[in-house]
């Protein structure tokens, strides 16, 4: 967001350069592993679905329909 506005700033003549863009961005580690409990896993299994789709309708164990 910084660099946004200082480039801005330059566009505008109001800076010469901008002296964050030689800043490296710290790393984000942004992952998270989860893993499904044995009574979720069942239950996902189990579940009703039905997904609409170009212009089929596709329900859990039956072939499409139209």
């Amino acid at each position: 967001m910084m660099s946004a506005v200082l480039k801005r700033q330059i566009k505008a003549d109001k800076l010469e350069s901008n002296p964050v863009a030689k800043v490296d961005l710290p790393k984000v580690q942004d992952t998270r592993d989860r893993v499904l409990t044995d009574k979720e896993f069942k239950r996902l299994l189990t579940a009703e679905w039905e997904v609409k789709n170009n212009g089929g309708t596709y329900k859990k164990g039956m072939e499409p329909q139209r």
